[in-house]
């Protein structure tokens, strides 16, 4: 299935509404991400902290958790689009990356910063390497 420019715009602007719930009393770095399934459902997810980081889970995560609650087989999640109130693009993190290769490695991350100006596209098999945990 085609990812159109369309489409990643759309997935974005999901992220970037998710972002507003994100729970972040600890770093006060908000997360939003959207996930885009082969029927073409999408899932959002907001960054969710609490004091102690072990118990802190990301956007991308939440999102990816509600899809797979939902019923979507690992190779129906097409890609995930992710944006912050960062000024830079946002990419996922390490476990995040570890997450998605384990679901479906031909994914797509659809990054952003906060203006949804800035966009990258990036499978995950490539994007992983790129930060080693």
């Amino acid at each position: 299935m085609m990812i159109t420019e369309e489409l990643k715009k759309e997935l974005l602007l999901t992220a970037s509404d998710a972002m507003k719930n994100a729970r972040v009393n600890r770093t006060g770095f908000h997360v939003g991400a959207a996930v885009y399934t082969r029927s073409g459902a999408v899932y959002s997810g907001c960054n969710v902290e609490l004091t102690n980081a072990l118990y802190s889970i990301c956007a991308e995560r939440v999102a990816l958790v509600k899809a797979i609650s939902d019923g979507t087989a690992d190779d129906d999640i097409l890609a995930v689009a992710v944006t912050s109130d960062s000024g830079d693009i946002t990419t996922p993190c390490c476990f995040c990356r570890q997450f998605m290769m384990d679901i479906n490695p031909d994914m797509l991350i659809i990054a952003a910063d906060h203006s949804l100006e800035k966009v990258q596209t990036f499978s995950i098999a490539e994007l992983t390497p790129l930060l080693l945990c």
